[in-house]
């Protein structure tokens, strides 16, 4: 039942895979994230983005020939790049990703029956 319940997820992971940037290639990543040595050998073990950069910390382990280093700096980057951490983006892309929703209020002057509301809930917390 377990195995059965991780193919799941680990298809869930392969579609819901963000997209390379573009023109990279596996063995780009692994290249710009300084794997070092066998990056060739590592890339060539994936047929597609997605696979690869679906994998979790129990699929690195499964990687033949590769350091522990590289597994944890292998799980670190692509943790990073799953949550639009990296490559870097521009200051004004980053912001525009991790911006959230504008608050319900955000920029309104403030009123006197804010002021009353206030003043009713600190009397009722007693602040």
């Amino acid at each position: 039942k377990e195995s059965l319940s991780d193919a799941e997820v680990r298809e869930i992971r392969r579609e819901y895979a963000m997209p390379a940037p573009e023109g990279w290639t596996v063995q780009q990543f692994l290249e710009r994230m300084d794997f070092g040595d066998n990056t060739e050998d590592v890339a060539n073990l994936f047929e597609t983005w997605e696979d690869f950069i679906s994998m979790t910390a129990k699929d690195i382990t499964r990687i033949p020939n590769i350091s522990v280093g590289q597994r944890r700096r292998l799980d670190r980057f692509i943790t990073l790049f799953n949550h639009g951490l990296w490559p870097h983006v521009p200051a004004d892309q980053f912001h525009d990703r991790f911006a959230g929703k504008p608050l319900l209020k955000e920029g309104a002057p403030w009123t006197k029956e804010d002021d009353k509301k206030l003043m009713d809930l600190a009397e009722e917390y007693d602040v």
